[in-house]
């Protein structure tokens, strides 16, 4: 099959979990955002630090930015 070569917009994505009893936490999407910068200050203002990874002062809450390609069509 020949390759494609499509269009896309960069989407970054704010995803939020809780855990508690030790337990994985389970993630959802909190928001998107135009860029990465934009991303991690909603984190920060929603209480979230880096320690090596995205976590609120609780401990129990976690998160992750992701880079997401969407087609264009």
């Amino acid at each position: 099959m020949p390759r494609q070569i499509v269009q896309c917009e960069v989407v970054w994505t704010v995803s939020v979990g809780y855990s508690g009893n030790e337990l994985s936490p389970n993630y959802s999407t909190m928001d998107e955002f135009d860029t990465e910068e934009d991303a991690k200050t909603a984190l920060t203002n929603a209480g979230f630090t880096f320690r090596g990874s995205w976590k609120d002062q609780t401990g129990y809450g976690h998160a992750y930015v992701s880079r997401v390609l969407r087609e264009i069509k």
